[in-house]
């Protein structure tokens, strides 16, 4: 594992909250995304029609998710919409799992 991972995996550890991912617990930071950032990377009408706000959950590159897949957070289940990877030169560093409510 790369200094670069260790340190993400660290920040996840340290500041994350505990999640449930398709089944696999795992450390998140989450956040919620305004509407109109969520529409950058999700259909508009989808965004519009939700009527409550899409979280953004962070989570290590080893996470398996994909599309439909359920999150289970704080009691909720939210379904995933949008399963965007951040890599730096090639290297998977994390995922952000874009949810609504299910």
């Amino acid at each position: 594992m790369t200094c670069l991972l260790q340190r993400v995996e660290a920040f996840l550890n340290r500041f994350g909250e505990e999640v449930t991912v398709a089944g696999s617990p795992t450390q998140s930071v989450v956040r919620s995304l305004s509407p109109a950032e969520a529409r950058v990377y999700v259909d508009t009408s989808l965004v519009d029609a939700a009527g409550r706000p899409v979280r953004g959950f962070f989570v290590a590159h080893e996470v398996v998710a994909d599309i439909g897949d359920l999150v289970e957070w704080l009691g909720t289940s939210q379904e995933v919409i949008f399963v965007r990877e951040y890599r730096i030169s090639g290297q998977a560093l994390g995922k952000s799992l874009f949810t609504l409510l299910d």
